[in-house]
């Protein structure tokens, strides 16, 4: 009966461990894709201010006067834009670290309990008997 206890517990562990792997997958996954579309975002932002300088060199003294505090504005949203995609490309990359952390431990904390119940196991078929502890 412990023994299928224990059988039913590593049983229920390794399930964890699956489903751990599959949700670092799935978010390493859905990282990837993140990153991409923010660096696709940030090619688009970098056009976009080129394309802003770019107008800026073509437009009169009295238009950039004119126009400067709007010009300023938008670079600066576009500045923000851009650190808020960093950011948050960051703080996936960090979850996506802490379950591969939290992924192995639960596979050490396995392998040690596995490790423990083939030692038992040893014992037992050798007629000795473990100690309590």
């Amino acid at each position: 009966a412990n023994f299928n206890e224990q059988v039913k517990e590593l049983q229920s562990k390794v399930s964890q461990n699956v489903q751990l792997v599959k949700k670092v997958e799935e978010e390493e996954e859905r990282f990837q894709s993140d990153e991409a579309a923010a660096k696709d975002n940030v090619s688009k932002l970098q056009t976009e201010l080129a394309h802003w300088k770019e107008a800026v060199g073509n437009i009169s003294v009295a238009e950039i006067r004119a126009n400067a505090s709007r010009f300023s504005q938008e670079a600066e949203r576009l500045k923000e834009e851009i650190k808020k995609e960093h950011d948050a490309a960051l703080g996936d990359r960090l979850l996506a670290d802490e379950l591969r952390g939290e992924l192995r431990y639960r596979q050490e904390l396995w392998q040690q309990q596995l490790g423990l119940k083939q030692a038992r196991g040893f014992l037992a078929s050798r007629g000795i008997a473990p100690s309590a502890a």
